[in-house]
């Protein structure tokens, strides 16, 4: 997978990387996903992961967001899909690169790790999803927004920050319906983790609420 984004960046089917961009990469329902020495879609699997390489000098921050149609991810195929990216989006916000960011030093989980059922969330904007809430040090207990704290920044729309993600976060799809991986993070499993610093991009903040 990782040969596979470089070779989108090089080619320029992607943007750049840099430290606020992060490459979430979806694939079709039902695709065996093989990575963080785990599968996807199976007991005991995996529903996603993050990870990151550095190639060159610049770190490539990425997630891999499986499709397990039968369920086990979500209430519904697409609930599993966005409470998988909510997961591994705001880990990859707060333990970047795996092993070297934020983690709970009892057992090693990760910020969403803590808090792996999903809830609803509605930012304001007439909808309402399902997302992984993440570990608030400050509310101490599992928040989907940080109290007080607006989602949609004022003079923002919805619109503009759906706008702000799409050209902030590229994302790739593959058609084989067996596909390999590397990395850890995973969203069914905590992965060890303990201090690296990611700037924070807007859509990050607007998602994540700056748990």
């Amino acid at each position: 997978m990782q040969n596979a984004i470089s070779t989108l960046i090089t080619n320029g089917n992607v943007p750049a990387p840099n430290a606020n961009t992060m490459y979430m990469v979806y694939f079709p329902a039902n695709t065996r996903i093989f990575g963080a020495g785990n599968e996807s879609c199976v007991i005991g699997g995996f529903c996603g992961y993050h990870s990151a390489f550095k190639p060159l000098t610049t770190w490539i921050y990425y997630a891999i967001i499986a499709d397990c149609a039968a369920g086990g991810c979500g209430s519904t195929e697409f609930g599993g899909i966005t409470t998988t990216a909510s997961h591994e989006l705001i880990e990859t916000i707060t333990d970047p690169i795996p092993g070297n960011g934020w983690y709970d030093v009892s057992d090693g989980e990760e910020i969403a790790d803590i808090c792996i059922n999903s809830a609803s969330y509605s930012p304001g904007d007439g909808h309402t999803w399902e997302v992984n809430p993440g570990y608030s040090n400050g509310a101490g207990t599992c928040v989907t927004q940080r109290p007080g704290l607006s989602c949609i920044p004022a003079g923002t729309s919805a619109t503009a920050s759906a706008s702000a993600s799409a050209s902030a976060s590229a994302t790739a799809s593959a058609s084989a319906s067996t596909a390999s991986a590397s990395g850890s993070g995973s969203a069914s499993g905590g992965s060890p983790s303990s201090s690296a610093a990611l700037e924070t991009p807007l859509f990050a903040r607007l998602l994540a609420s700056l748990y």
